[in-house]
Parts: C-alpha cells; sequence; structure tokens
C-alpha cells in the first residue's frame, strides 16, 4: 500500500510514500510545517500520523470517500423509507378489510 499525496489546489502529484505506517507518514508529514488541511480516506493510521505532525491541520474525507458514503446512507435511508411504507400501506389494507 502507497500514501500518495497530491496537491490539493492544482491536482499535482507531491510524493508517494511506500508505507502507511504511522510512524512513516508522520515523519513524511513533518517536512512539511505549512499544512493546513489534509484530505485523506478513513484510515485511523493516517489520522494519528496527522495529529501528531499536525495537531492544528483541519482534516477533511477526500471526494472518493465521501461519495462513497453518501451514496451508501442514501441507499440505506430510501429502502428503509420504501420499505416502510410499504408495510405501512400493507397494514393499513388489512385493517381494513378486516373491519
Amino acid at each position: 500500500m502507497y500514501f500518495i499525496l497530491i496537491f490539493w489546489f492544482f491536482p499535482k502529484l507531491v510524493d508517494i510514500i511506500d508505507s502507511r505506517e504511522t510512524k512513516d507518514v508522520t515523519a513524511w508529514l513533518q517536512k512539511f510545517p505549512n499544512i493546513s488541511v489534509v484530505s485523506r480516506d478513513g484510515s485511523i493510521a493516517y489520522r494519528k500520523a496527522i495529529l501528531d505532525s499536525h495537531k492544528s491541520a483541519i482534516q477533511v474525507t477526500d471526494r472518493f470517500h465521501l461519495l462513497q458514503n453518501l451514496t451508501k446512507y442514501c441507499k440505506d435511508f430510501l429502502l428503509k423509507y420504501i420499505y416502510s411504507n410499504r408495510v405501512s400501506t400493507f397494514l393499513h389494507i388489512v385493517y381494513l378489510l378486516y373491519l
């Protein structure tokens, strides 16, 4: 696995680290003292590395994982909503039939 750094404002590859270990990523991030915002996936190792090297940096999710999570939650919500409406409609019809 690799850790890839891309300059956020202008999509430009900065570096690739051949490790996902917290200590390696922390050491590498410390080479860039002016980092203020970091976009990352949900990795706990990355979260810890960023906190260890840049305590005041803002951490945000990357676009891919943001859209992936949003899609999953919307799908789950809609399935629950549709299912609950079907069940309530069915129960209502059953109730009316047995009055």
